[in-house]
């Protein structure tokens, strides 16, 4: 439908900028501006990635197999992303060599969440 088509185009819009804001950080590296330019896109892209998780979960009433612990971790990988580069994003003006390096807290979070919902889908699998 058209709601799910805008939240794609919107994600491939920024998926599409990737490049140019990448170039434009490479270009300025020792700036603030670039780099908070190009988190701010990735964040972006973790935003719509989210909205498009949670408006397939919603909607796809069980045609997909997507289970409703399966659901929640792709929206809360997505929104990880977001909140990550985000926060790195207006870091990036306060602790400017700082905040170059937190993108490793995608990590931390990804294997915490990697753990804590494998857990819940081998319950989920196991009850099924």
């Amino acid at each position: 439908d058209i709601k799910l088509l805008w939240y794609n185009i919107l994600l491939l819009f920024f998926i599409v900028l990737l490049p140019c804001s990448t170039a434009f950080y490479v270009k300025g590296f020792s700036y603030k501006g670039p780099f908070a330019f190009y988190c701010f896109n990735l964040a972006a892209i973790g935003f719509f990635n989210y909205l498009l998780n949670v408006y397939v979960t919603k909607k796809e009433k069980g045609l997909t197999g997507i289970t409703p612990i399966l659901g929640k971790y792709l929206k809360i990988r997505a929104l990880n992303a977001f909140v990550v580069w985000a926060v790195i994003g207006f870091l990036a003006f306060i602790l400017p060599v700082t905040s170059r390096f937190l993108f490793v807290l995608l990590f931390v979070f990804e294997f915490i969440l990697k753990k804590y919902y494998k857990k819940k889908l081998k319950k989920e699998s196991q009850i099924e």
